[in-house]
């Protein structure tokens, strides 16, 4: 969400010179923060294994920060939930 991950399209944005801008998982389409975590085959799969595990149906955005902003741990104050969403 602060762009501190080093995908290729940040990489190439910073100048950084590369041999191709594919996802390093699965060399299907082009590595961005979004693809990486969300759109990306192999992340979906851990993320259904992680939905079953935790019993729950979520439904996963195309985006990382509206994604981690649909969370809300039980275990964490409201101060605490407002900094795992990033909105803090």
């Amino acid at each position: 969400m602060l762009n501190r991950i080093a995908t290729k399209d940040e990489l190439r944005r910073r100048g950084g010179r590369l041999e191709n801008d594919l996802c390093v998982m699965c060399g299907e389409r082009e590595e961005t923060i979004n693809y990486l975590f969300l759109g990306c085959k192999i992340p979906a799969k851990i993320w259904h294994l992680c939905d079953t595990w935790v019993d729950v149906n979520n439904v996963h955005h195309n985006q990382v920060k509206t994604h981690f902003k649909s969370f809300h741990l039980m275990e964490l104050n409201k101060k605490g939930n407002t900094i795992w969403r990033g909105c803090g």
